[in-house]
């Protein structure tokens, strides 16, 4: 018989479940995006939302609500960081142009770009070296850094041709512990010279490839991950 008792009971065990698969599943993941919104209910109470981003081994993005609290105090930053450094800790993660545009929307995206440009200003140096930049650097249909002066986009390469230095290659034959044994080296190799490419050469051919504008992102990297092993990671 549906009771109070037994119908909690019943929804506890699964909210006890489904945040350890949702705990699994972030620990398998090699980099958690968080985001929050503060938000107020139609009887006037204030709540807090924290929501995780992350990727898979097969390039999907997940969007993972970890947290909904009731929030009575203000909202200033230092009190979202508290709750944010709370959510952040009982979840173990502490460590396409047109060109028939109408006056309207023309004047639009004139507003709208006068004021990316002001607040991005992508003429700064500190701008080329930015997270943004970076993002857009690999993201393949704007790896060309076309909104930036051509004497920055050489700094943005630089960059991350310095954190592909810091970040070490994922084994993709070492899932679930199943690893797979090194193939021998053959008896003559010494004769034949196979150099490793380099984290520049990985990055230059990543870049001269020709592009689909039409296929999203985390659709092409899913495809060419092998590829560019280096700049995929």
């Amino acid at each position: 018989v549906p009771t109070r008792p037994t119908v909690r009971a019943r929804v506890e065990k699964r909210y006890a479940d489904e945040r350890s698969n949702l705990i699994s599943r972030l620990e398998k993941a090699t980099s958690v995006s968080l985001t929050t919104i503060t938000w107020t209910s139609n009887s006037t109470e204030s709540f807090i939302t924290v929501t995780a981003h992350y990727l898979d081994a097969e390039w999907i993005l997940h969007s993972d609500v970890l947290m909904t609290r009731a929030m009575p105090e203000r909202h200033p930053a230092e009190n979202i960081a508290s709750r944010l450094q709370e959510c952040v800790r009982g979840f173990g993660l502490t460590g396409k142009p047109c060109n028939n545009d109408t006056a309207l929307v023309a004047s639009m995206k004139t507003t709208l770009r006068d004021e990316m440009t002001e607040r991005f200003q992508p003429g700064r140096d500190e701008t080329a070296e930015s997270l943004p930049m970076l993002a857009s650097l690999l993201d393949p249909r704007y790896k060309k850094l076309s909104f930036l002066p051509r004497q920055l986009r050489r700094r943005t390469h630089t960059m991350l041709e310095g954190r592909l230095d810091d970040v070490p290659l994922k084994d993709s034959s070492c899932d679930d512990g199943d690893c797979a044994t090194p193939a021998k080296r053959p008896r003559l190799e010494f004769m034949v010279t196979f150099p490793e490419s380099s984290v520049e050469d990985d990055l230059q051919l990543y870049l001269a490839e020709k592009m689909d504008d039409a296929t999203p992102a985390l659709e092409w990297w899913r495809r060419n991950e092998n590829r560019f092993p280096k700049v995929a990671h």
